[in-house]
């Protein structure tokens, strides 16, 4: 199945992305495995349809663990009640909607066992207020639409940039799927094309 998308359009005019659905399932595994989630597991869902948070963070890992997603109307002003309410395990949002949304209330999250948020840099006054709101678990996850997230997640303001499903091994050589590129490193950086299918061997 193909899968269409927009991107959020913050550093432009949005762009159409479409994903083949196999795509999504090596990162939702990682993801999947990070989070521990199981079947008894309620994943909250705030984001339109046309997003990749939306089927990167919800539909896909609830798909492969068989566990529950519901989906809602982002409503601000009825946010937090209607969190209480429903009482997810996990719970993704953008940054810049968490740090709105405490503006108006501190909520209590403490039976969410995930709480996560991206889409933009994370501060360490971020992270303070993500724990305040005593959720179990804190996570700080790098994606865009182009390239299926997780890229990288972690529960601090660093990523480890080899705890990845993407995660890229190079000594003299980048070898990508133990494949060598032949794209030729110095200092770290790599010299050559970074990941085109013309660069591997056959």
């Amino acid at each position: 199945m193909k899968i269409t998308l927009f991107t959020s359009g913050t550093t432009g005019k949005q762009k159409c992305i479409t994903h083949d659905e196999k795509d999504f399932y090596k990162p939702a595994q990682f993801l999947c495995d990070k989070w521990k989630l199981t079947p008894e597991d309620i994943i909250l869902n705030p984001f339109p349809a046309w997003t990749i948070a939306s089927w990167a963070f919800c539909i896909i890992p609830a798909q492969l663990i068989g566990c529950e997603v519901v989906n809602i109307k982002m409503e601000p002003f009825k946010f937090w009640n209607t969190v209480t309410e429903l009482k997810p395990t996990i719970l993704t949002l953008a940054i810049g909607t968490f740090r709105t949304l405490i503006k108006r209330e501190k909520p209590k999250l403490d039976f969410i066992r995930n709480l996560c948020t991206g889409s933009a840099p994370i501060t360490d006054w971020d992270i303070a207020q993500l724990e305040a709101t005593g959720a179990k678990n804190i996570w700080n996850i790098y994606g865009s639409t182009e390239s299926i997230p997780p890229v990288m997640m972690s529960n601090n303001t660093m990523f480890d940039f080899k705890d990845t499903p993407y995660y890229l091994e190079y000594q003299d050589t980048l070898i990508v799927n133990g494949l060598d590129t032949e794209d030729r490193f110095a200092h770290n950086q790599c010299m050559g094309r970074l990941i085109q299918n013309d660069t591997l061997k056959n």
